[in-house]
C-alpha cells in the first residue's frame, strides 16, 4: 500500500498524478467528494475535522475502519488544508494500524523522510494511541519527534542596528500630560 499526503490546494491534481485509488478529506465536508469525482463515493472518506474544531474519537475511528478495509494494493490520498498536520497524523495513524510489526517511531521517521515539513496533529495522535492499543507509543513518538526537531533548530542571529524600537522619545511633553496638567491646575484654582 502506498499512502501520499497533501494540501487542499491541487488536491485533485496530486490524487490523480498519484493514481490514488482511495482518498481521505480532512475539513469541512460539504463540498469535499467533488475533489475526487473520478472515484467511488465508497473509495472516499470525509473526515469533519476543522482545525478549529476538537477532534472526536469517532472522527479517528472512522478513519480505522476505512484503511482497515482497505486493499493491501490501495493507494491512498490524505488531504487537510496545509498538507502538514491533520493529514500527517491521518497518514501516520492509518501505517500504525495497518503495520503494527513496526514502531511509531519508525513510522514516523519514514513519514519525516518523505515530507520533512509534517507536524502531525497531537490530539488525533493521542486519540489513535488508545484507540489501536498502542499504549502511549504513538503519542510518545510524536512528542520526542517534535522535541528533537526543535532542539535542532539554530537560534535566529540578528544584528540589530536600531537602539530603540518606535518613535525617539521626545522632550515635549504628550498632549495628555498638558491635558491632566491643566485639569489639575483648574481643579486647584477651583477649590
Amino acid at each position: 500500500m502506498l499512502i501520499r499526503i497533501g494540501s487542499k490546494i491541487g488536491a485533485a491534481r496530486m490524487a490523480a498524478g498519484f493514481g490514488a485509488t482511495h482518498a481521505v478529506r480532512i475539513g469541512p465536508t460539504t463540498t469535499g467528494a467533488l475533489k475526487f469525482w473520478r472515484l467511488p463515493a465508497e473509495n472516499i472518506l470525509l473526515l469533519d475535522i476543522e482545525s478549529s474544531k476538537r477532534v472526536d474519537p469517532r472522527h479517528i475511528s472512522m478513519l480505522l475502519d476505512f484503511v482497515y478495509a482497505l486493499p493491501a494494493e490501495a493507494r491512498l490520498f490524505i488531504h487537510c488544508a496545509s498538507g502538514m498536520t491533520r493529514s500527517a497524523a491521518a497518514a501516520i495513524i492509518a501505517a500504525c494500524a495497518l503495520e503494527p510489526d513496526k514502531s511509531p517511531a519508525e513510522h514516523f521517521a519514514a513519514m519525516l523522510k518523505a515530507c520533512p515539513r509534517i507536524v502531525p496533529q497531537r490530539r488525533m495522535l493521542e486519540i489513535a494511541d488508545d484507540l489501536i492499543g498502542l499504549e502511549g507509543a504513538l503519542k510518545k513518538a510524536g512528542d520526542e519527534d517534535w522535541d528533537r526537531r526543535l532542539e535542532s533548530l539554530p537560534p535566529l542571529e540578528i544584528s540589530p542596528t536600531v537602539k530603540r524600537a518606535g518613535p525617539a522619545p521626545s522632550s515635549r511633553p504628550s498632549r495628555l500630560a498638558v491635558r491632566v496638567k491643566r485639569f489639575l491646575h483648574l481643579a486647584i484654582q477651583a477649590s
